[in-house]
């Protein structure tokens, strides 16, 4: 890979939208005319769209990351950065895996679409009532939830370091300023440290990329859960146009829940200091 191009850029540039393939708009077309549902084959799509945006906020709070190791003076002399550079280069590896999962899943949606048409061939439409069994994609979808989890735990540790850090920071300020109050014979303050202003502005951007990463998995979930709920709909029998759409309000309900759930994990602790420095 050209070390110039971060690895989104180069997916980007290899890869159209999904939906612009040949064989998906064919599959659209032909449930759209045969008056089935498309909001399953729909749903697919729009969760790929979503992990691609993503991935790609994943990476640009990478990139914030690496820019403000090298910026922030307070951590310049500190084995806190090594730590944290040494997390930025494993998310930097990860977010290429993550890359070229996607890629797979992509593959296999559409050599689904090109399953589902060449069944449709030869066996006629009625094969379309179970839709999801042409997309062979758990494997891929289980190998991005392993591979986002792993992220997110580096996300999460890194986190966890800078509040010590800061902590520390604190404690040494502290040490200093009743140094200089014992010389001038003034009282000597007792204070524990609060995470702060330090932990607000170097925990941000991995604060992002936490959420960003939380998306992915709620989208690749959301997926799982569709699919596996379509095709047990689909043996019994229940498949249909009216129960279809209360079927795609249930996931979108739950992946609301996901993501506000993840929303209330990943926010920073609400001192004032670290309220202001993240607005």
């Amino acid at each position: 890979m050209n070390e110039n191009v971060m690895p989104w850029e180069q997916f980007a540039a290899q890869n159209a939208p999904l939906t612009n393939h040949p064989q998906v708009q064919e599959l659209q077309r032909i449930l759209l005319e045969s008056g089935r549902d498309t909001s399953a084959l729909d749903t697919v799509l729009n969760q790929v769209r979503d992990m691609e945006s993503f991935i790609r906020q994943t990476e640009a709070s990478i990139i914030d990351m690496k820019a403000q190791l090298e910026t922030m003076r307070e951590i310049q002399n500190h084995p806190v950065k090594t730590a944290l550079q040494n997390t930025v280069r494993a998310l930097e590896t990860q977010v290429v895996v993550l890359c070229e999962q996607l890629n797979e899943l992509r593959q296999s949606i559409a050599h689904g679409c090109r399953d589902a048409l060449d069944a449709v061939r030869d066996k006629g439409l009625s094969v379309l009532d179970n839709l999801a069994s042409f997309f062979r994609i758990n494997p891929a979808l289980e190998a991005m939830q392993r591979g986002i989890q792993s992220m997110m735990s580096g996300c999460e540790n890194s986190i966890e370091r800078i509040v010590a850090f800061d902590k520390e920071l604190q404690r040494a300020n502290t040490h200093l300023d009743n140094a200089g109050r014992a010389l001038v014979g003034r009282q000597i303050r007792e204070t524990e440290p609060q995470a702060g202003g330090a932990t607000a502005v170097l925990s941000a951007p991995y604060r992002v990329c936490l959420l960003a990463l939380a998306k992915t998995q709620i989208a690749v979930n959301g997926m799982l859960g569709g699919l596996q709920r379509m095709a047990e709909m689909a043996q019994e029998g229940r498949v249909d146009n009216h129960r279809s759409v209360p079927l795609m309000e249930r996931l979108q309900a739950a992946k609301e829940r996901a993501l506000e759930s993840m929303t209330n994990r990943v926010q920073p602790e609400r001192s004032r200091s670290v309220n202001h420095a993240l607005e």
